[in-house]
């Protein structure tokens, strides 16, 4: 059986108060809600939720120092998380999240300064690494972070960078886009909203763009071929960390040596799970990952194995026949 790649998450950790409406918002007026703390931050939710499918994960960021954040870190171990390496600064990450009933959020968040450049995290040739590119939009942190994705380039990694954000901060479009071309990234994901924001259908970004449509069907782009994979309708309670977890599941399986189009499967199989209840965090005694598998007969893509990272053969094409759409 193949032996799983490490997966090594770069982010800000944060704390997040959940409101679940339990009626429509009354503005300026009461609203009943249920009120949930947990942990948050993407790359935080994807260490989460890939150790929760059975991926080998750690974790390298930034952590609060107040018993709220603590408790997060405490989550992320108790899921199987290794914390690689962490800086602190004077406050943590705050979100609050609006969850109403249709399963649509909105967050609001304070937005502590990182100091990237004392985060010192090990990299190693085998891991894949994934990054969170809001870091990259905001000028006051954007160098340093450019700083670890490079450091995680030299080891010889595969780098995974998200999008996050289609709001920059003092960027232009133009310019953040360049700024994507520039990571080096072997896999670029982004929501629809994002890579029509940023251009990412219509330019090669990285060698491998998975753009996750909601309800929608997931979109591939790889050496100019732009592939789409259909999904079933699936009801959300609540959408937070809907995208975190597509990312997620998409490396857990990428990380046994699953093609992209396989890694689309498990990965809307992990968004599916985590649609259905709020918070965006799996749960160890329910969640499953039956999509995530070592694939069985044909030969797997060199760019895609368990032997090599993605950026080894940046050229590869991989055939569209014969493959199984994927679906929830």
């Amino acid at each position: 059986m193949t032996k799983a790649r490490p997966i090594h998450a770069i982010g800000q950790v944060s704390v997040d108060t959940m409101l679940v409406l339990t009626e429509p918002l009354n503005r300026n007026d009461h609203t009943t809600c249920d009120i949930i703390s947990t942990i948050g931050g993407s790359a935080a939710i994807v260490a989460h939720n890939a150790a929760i499918l059975g991926g080998n994960v750690s974790l390298s960021g930034h952590f609060g120092q107040e018993q709220a954040d603590k408790t997060g870190r405490q989550q992320l171990e108790a899921a199987g998380v290794q914390i690689n390496a962490t800086t602190a600064g004077s406050g943590g990450l705050r979100i609050s999240v609006i969850v109403e009933p249709s399963g649509e959020r909105t967050m609001i968040a304070n937005k502590p300064s990182v100091n990237w450049a004392s985060l010192h995290p090990t990299f190693n040739a085998d891991e894949i690494v994934y990054f969170e590119g809001w870091h990259l939009a905001d000028p006051r942190s954007r160098s340093d972070y450019l700083a670890l994705i490079a450091s995680a380039r030299r080891a010889g990694a595969t780098i995974a960078i998200d999008v996050c954000t289609a709001t920059p901060t003092g960027s232009g479009n133009d310019e953040l886009a360049e700024v994507f071309a520039k990571c080096g990234a072997d896999v670029l994901f982004a929501n629809e909203t994002e890579a029509a924001h940023y251009g990412l259908l219509e330019r090669e970004l990285a060698p491998l763009i998975v753009v996750h449509r909601g309800a929608g069907s997931t979109l591939v782009v790889q050496a100019s071929q732009l592939d789409e994979l259909p999904l079933k309708p699936v009801s959300a309670m609540d959408t937070t960390g809907a995208g975190d977890t597509f990312a997620a599941g998409f490396l857990t399986a990428l990380a046994i040596g699953a093609d992209p189009f396989q890694a689309v499967e498990a990965a809307h199989d992990a968004a599916r799970q985590v649609l259905a209840t709020p918070g965006g965090l799996l749960r160890k005694e329910s969640a499953t990952h039956n999509a995530i598998k070592p694939p069985t007969g044909g030969q797997l893509d060199a760019s895609t194995s368990a032997e090599g990272s993605l950026h080894e053969n940046h050229n590869t094409h991989l055939p569209t026949t014969n493959r199984n759409p994927a679906t929830v």
